[in-house]
Order: C-alpha cells, then sequence, then structure tokens
C-alpha cells in the first residue's frame, strides 16, 4: 500500500515537474473550413470560363481534353469573406473564378469522362509578397488519366 501512495506521488511529482497538467495545457486552435462544390455538365456555359482560369493559372498544364463533366472544389476557412462569396447562389462557387483568396485556401477543379478518365489540378492560394499582402493561385498537384475503353478524340497520345 505505501509503494502505491509513493509510486502515485512520485508520478504526479514528475508529471508536474515536466509542465504536464491543466494548468499548463495549451488551447488547440481550431478552424472550421467551409467546402463548396458545383458540378457543370460538358455543355455548360460556364466550362468555357473554368478552362480560361485554368489555363490562366497554370499555362503548362493546360486542360488536354474537351467534353467532361466539370467539379469546382473550393475549400477555406468559413468565416472569411472570400468563402463568403464562394457560398453564396445556388451549388457553390461562381464564375467568374476566384481572383484573390486567403492563404492556404483550396481551389479544386476536376474533369471526369464516362471512360473513368480525367484530369485535376488543385491550387492553393499563397503569398507572394509576406509584406505587401499579395499572393497568387499557386498550382499544387495535376494530376491525369487516360481511362480506359473508348477513349475522346481528343485525347493527345501517351
Amino acid at each position: 500500500m505505501k509503494l502505491g501512495v509513493l509510486s502515485l506521488a512520485l508520478t504526479t511529482a514528475l508529471l508536474a515537474s515536466a509542465g504536464v497538467g491543466p494548468a499548463n495545457a495549451k488551447e488547440a486552435k481550431v478552424t472550421t473550413l467551409l467546402t463548396t462544390q458545383k458540378v457543370y455538365s460538358a455543355s455548360a456555359p460556364e466550362v468555357g470560363a473554368i478552362r480560361d482560369w485554368i489555363t490562366k493559372h497554370s499555362p503548362e498544364y493546360q486542360p488536354l481534353l474537351k467534353g467532361g463533366v466539370v467539379t469546382v472544389k473550393r475549400t477555406g476557412p468559413a468565416g472569411s469573406s472570400s468563402m463568403a462569396t464562394a457560398s453564396q447562389g445556388p451549388g457553390g462557387p461562381p464564375v467568374p473564378l476566384p481572383a484573390t483568396g486567403l492563404p492556404g485556401e483550396t481551389f479544386e477543379v476536376t474533369q471526369t469522362y464516362p471512360n473513368g478518365g480525367y484530369e485535376t489540378w488543385i491550387y492553393v492560394w499563397g503569398l507572394q509578397d509576406i509584406p505587401s499582402g499579395l499572393g497568387d493561385w499557386q498550382l499544387q498537384s495535376y494530376k491525369f488519366d487516360r481511362g480506359k475503353g473508348e477513349v475522346p478524340n481528343n485525347l493527345p497520345e501517351p
């Protein structure tokens, strides 16, 4: 019994000296993220503006295919003005597409095709010049899959 009490006292003393305990616990910062999503059919008039936005922001990874269903997602802090704008209106992000954002905010465009092929671009808003606060949408990821079976006529050769 004395050994158990001594062990408990020693453990408590060690934890207190290590700064572990409720008095020294740091509060975790919680950020709520909002994701808006909109799906456009291949014939939707907004698809042209979306393709132009991709070409402007990543000319080296322009859309290779036409005619696929386009899904647009934008994710950022729920309380931000840019996300409030993105969530207005039925179904998701507005077109014209975002000119600005907040650090860490993401914007994703995916084109999918009936044969299982797809193209995906993921952009992150990053500051180019920290003191001035100027930034830009930076391409973080591009993925392309030809799919299987019959492929669209405008698909480039591997």
